[in-house]
């Protein structure tokens, strides 16, 4: 299966916000999708996608 940049950002985006809850399987894709993410995204960026909001997440 080939993945789009933006796909596989955003799957290492949701597969890092749980990754205490990962299998090694799911553990292994979402440090392949890292290296993509680290490539096409800056820190700053990379940080704000990674934030956990305070509030639950709804718009306010």
């Amino acid at each position: 299966m080939i993945l789009e940049t933006h796909e596989c950002i955003a799957l290492y985006i949701f597969l890092k916000k749980r990754e205490e809850k990962l299998s090694q399987e799911l553990g292994r894709i979402m440090e392949r999708c890292e290296r993509c993410a680290y490539d096409n995204l800056s820190a700053l960026e990379l940080e704000r996608l990674l934030e956990i909001p305070q509030n639950g997440g709804g718009p306010e």
